[in-house]
């Protein structure tokens, strides 16, 4: 073989080589391209689910937001509830100091209605033996005064 021979055998190979890599590329860009698209629905499908994060996030924010403000009024109403305890709590010891004032109170009237009992029980049998004396002294005033109007009579009409 002559060397335009040669030459052009080579030239053909090159080529020959030339359209492989050329056809191996195309093929890779055609994949690259595929990928690409694909990475770019994906990173469509990945914003998309980002932007519904955000609302999520902002949703949970109002959320926190609102909770806050129930835990403050909680936190309020439970200083509410603490400071009714403690006014509870005095005012029943001031109530278990005055009933038991009320029962040393009670106790002490049924000692003096025990002896005002006592005290009528005595002067009602004292009465009672003064009325017998005095029921006494009345039929003795009572004979005496018919004995001295029967004598006042004898007197009166000289018998």
């Amino acid at each position: 073989m002559s060397e335009p021979d040669n030459r052009l055998d080579q030239i053909h190979e090159m080529v020959t080589q030339l359209i492989r890599i050329v056809g191996n590329t195309n093929s890779m860009v055609a994949e690259l391209r595929k990928d690409v698209t694909e990475l770019q629905n994906g990173q469509n499908g990945l914003m998309a689910d980002v932007a519904a994060l955000k609302q999520d996030v902002a949703a949970l924010k109002q959320d926190v937001a609102t909770l806050k403000q129930d835990v403050a009024t909680l936190k309020q109403d439970v200083a509410t509830l603490k400071q009714d305890v403690v006014r509870l709590e005095k005012n029943q010891l001031i109530l278990l100091e005055n009933q038991h004032t009320l029962e040393e109170n009670i106790q002490q009237l049924e000692e003096k209605v025990d002896e005002l009992r006592q005290d009528f029980s005595d002067f009602k049998k004292e009465t009672m033996q003064r009325l017998d004396g005095v029921d006494s002294n009345i039929d003795y005033l009572a004979n005496k005064v018919v004995q001295h109007d029967m004598q006042l009579y004898r007197l009166q009409h000289g018998r």
